[in-house]
């Protein structure tokens, strides 16, 4: 579970509230690609959007091996509490959050200024870093203004220090299997 939350973030740039709103059902197949239907507030929107995003063949295969694991009706929440008094309810922005901060911690990234939103942006940057154009990486995130997309990645391509955690980030999640 924790792997494919954290993959969604860093491979797909997801908002915490896209994940926790995500359901077995959004998972699409279309010829032999996989792609997620989102349903998204975004900030400040009072009614949710919804667009259709391809993913990438590893969070399709982590999503895969987290499904498969837990079978699931289509209509129940993808991300659910897996113990305790809310067991299979829905999973609160504020415990993803904190989920992935663990993770975070776990594999040495122990700066405050790493966090689940922080990995938004380390899919933004690097994207940016690979020179996708700045209208493509906009649509991925979801912004509805290119200046959105601009400030988020403007003071993050050339800092070394921020992009090096990403790439622990990526290697914890792709190789090791250290995060549950």
């Amino acid at each position: 579970r924790n792997r494919a939350i954290i993959a969604l973030m860093v491979f797909e740039g997801f908002r915490v509230s896209t994940i926790q709103e995500l359901k077995k059902g959004h998972i699409l197949e279309k010829k032999g690609r996989k792609g997620l239907l989102i349903f998204e507030k975004g900030k400040g929107k009072t009614e949710q959007n919804r667009r259709q995003t391809p993913i990438l063949h590893t969070t399709a295969m982590m999503l895969h091996e987290y499904t498969e694991a837990l079978p699931m009706d289509d209509n129940k929440y993808l991300f659910h509490s897996l113990n305790g008094m809310k067991k299979g309810g829905q999973l609160s922005c504020v415990t993803i959050s904190q989920t992935v901060k663990k993770q975070l911690l776990r594999i040495g990234l122990t700066s405050k200024k790493y966090t689940a939103h922080s990995l938004r942006h380390t899919f933004g940057t690097l994207l940016a870093k690979a020179e996708v154009p700045i209208r493509s990486i906009q649509l991925k995130m979801g912004h509805e203004s290119q200046t959105t997309t601009e400030n988020y990645i403007k003071n993050k391509i050339n800092d070394k220090e921020w992009l090096s955690p990403s790439h622990a980030v990526l290697s914890e999640v792709l190789d090791i299997r250290t995060l549950n």
